[in-house]
């Protein structure tokens, strides 16, 4: 029998992954059934009306990444209802954020139908036991997580308190904020899961559930029309490779920008860096990260947030990359993350998002809604402009990486724009020879571009040079992601790592 370990963003969601192998399931079964607990057990900070990637690897086939990410809705909508809200939000999240929320925040969520997918080709376990952890976890209540906590300390009012049945799940009777460890409830979420598991993911697009999600988001203004779900399929495209040391590096392809900023790093860190500092088990050194991290995150400014046809530009800078043009650089809320692998070889390596979260519950469903139409940052060139059923820009990357040994590794992580930084610094140091815990606990930096100015952000730990403006965090820190690393090495056998800096765990089956 296959052995599987995972890694997740909660000892709960990975507790329940091990569950499923152990009850038959494989890698890929386990790692589904741990993101759908993170999709309902994290509030504000995911949802399950989220969008995500997947990207995974069967034994002797190439890695693919799955595309389930939320698209525009809009199908047989007037037009002059294109790039009306009605809330907007600040808060001093995140160093402050301004943001839309409510129903017109609303994107077609790709979630759910990605991970139906994906078990569909590549499952093994029947999909009502792949359910099952969050349908039993709805059923009792979700303990409020430190993480997500922190997050509502800042969101609850503004975001979630609009809406009666956001505002009742996370608030006592006094009308103040749960606890951490306080049971969330929300009305109907366990009944909608279980007809999940009995009918498949497709009832959330053109079933029962989806008639009651549609009546609901378009009485309340949503551009979300049944046509919209109903014709939301989630695209399957091979894996964009890059390298590092003896490693090939698989993760979100075009029209992804997190899977394209994390490669363009990685490749221009190989470029930059001597053979010896990859292969030599030396890490790199902070001015490289922040001159490799600086130079793609202004390429990213400047050429891919605002392209008018992301494809074009994202192959446009893979190919400069692939000819060795480095263009002179180095002169110059919310995610959840699961990982799996087995000792046969499998991995998949789960990211969803549901944005800062538009604080609705879709009717009876139990299901909160992500407000990924109102994020500034997915929506450079403005709101509501896409095409409709196209999908957003994507800062996720869910990667796989394969040694030449044969070993497999899972990684990914949530954090926003931190997100690709905080892989690229644990995979550049599993590269180099760094263990798997040691080098997700190993302090990271974050570069943070404005104009021609930037800023560092890191932790303590890390020699920074004289010439840069800093922001020190004394401690490690969620702002700076929580990756999540399974492994499966020939000579080692499966060992996992979590991220402490937003509660992860680990399980083994």
């Amino acid at each position: 029998m296959t052995r599987v370990v995972i890694a997740a963003g909660s000892q709960t969601a990975a507790d329940s992954g091990a569950q499923i192998a152990e009850d038959g399931g494989n890698a890929i079964d386990a790692a589904i059934g741990a993101a759908m607990v993170l999709m309902i057990s994290e509030p504000g900070i995911c949802a399950p009306g989220a969008g995500g990637f997947i990207t995974l690897r069967r034994p002797g086939e190439h890695p693919v990444t799955v595309d389930a990410n939320v698209a525009m809705p809009g199908l047989g909508v007037d037009p002059g209802r294109f790039g009306v809200f009605s809330r907007q939000v600040s808060m001093e999240y995140g160093g402050g954020v301004t943001t839309v929320v409510g129903y017109e925040s609303i994107a077609i969520p790709g979630g759910l139908a990605g991970l139906g997918e994906v078990w569909t080709r590549w499952g093994r376990a029947p999909w009502s036991e792949v359910l099952a952890p969050a349908v039993a976890l709805a059923r009792v209540g979700i303990r409020l997580s430190e993480a997500a906590h922190v997050y509502l300390g800042y969101a609850h009012d503004q975001i979630f308190g609009w809406h009666p049945i956001s505002h009742a799940s996370i608030h006592d009777a006094r009308g103040d904020l749960l606890e951490p460890g306080s049971l969330v409830e929300v009305p109907g979420l366990a009944d909608t899961l279980t007809e999940l598991g009995e009918r498949g993911a497709e009832d959330f697009y053109q079933g029962e559930i989806a008639r009651v999600l549609v009546k609901d988001l378009v009485e309340g203004g949503s551009l979300i029309t049944a046509a919209d779900l109903a014709a939301y399929l989630p695209t399957i495209r091979p894996a964009l490779r890059s390298t590092v040391g003896p490693w090939d590096v698989y993760t979100c392809p075009p029209p992804s920008i997190g899977g394209v900023t994390l490669t363009a790093m990685l490749e221009l860190a190989a470029a930059s860096f001597s053979t010896d500092s990859v292969m030599g088990h030396q890490p790199p050194t902070a001015d490289q990260l922040i001159a490799s991290q600086a130079a793609v995150l202004r390429y990213r400014r400047d050429h891919l947030d605002r392209a008018q046809d992301l494809g074009v530009e994202t192959k446009a800078l893979l190919d400069r990359l692939a000819d060795g043009d480095h263009l002179g650089w180095i002169s110059s809320p919310s995610t959840v993350h699961a990982s799996a692998v087995g000792d046969d070889g499998s991995a998949c390596s789960i990211t969803m998002s549901a944005g800062y979260g538009s604080g609705v519950v879709a009717g009876s469903t139990g299901m909160w809604m992500n407000n990924s139409l109102g994020e500034a940052e997915l929506n450079r060139r403005g709101f509501h402009t896409m095409e409709v059923g196209a999908h957003l820009p994507s800062n996720m990357a869910p990667t796989i990486a394969i040694r030449h040994d044969g070993a497999v590794l899972s990684v990914g992580s949530p954090g926003a724009d931190r997100i690709t930084t905080a892989l690229q610094q644990v995979l550049l140091a599993i590269g180099s020879g760094s263990e798997l815990q040691a080098a997700v606990d190993a302090p990271r930096l974050h570069v943070e571009p404005a104009g021609d100015e930037l800023t560092v952000a890191y932790e303590a730990g890390l020699g920074m040079p004289s010439d840069v403006s800093t922001r020190r965090f004394d401690e490690p820190h969620m702002f700076f992601g929580a990756v999540a690393a399974a492994m499966f090495d020939p000579d080692r056998g499966l060992t996992a790592a979590a991220d402490l800096r937003r509660g992860g765990g680990v399980a083994a089956a």
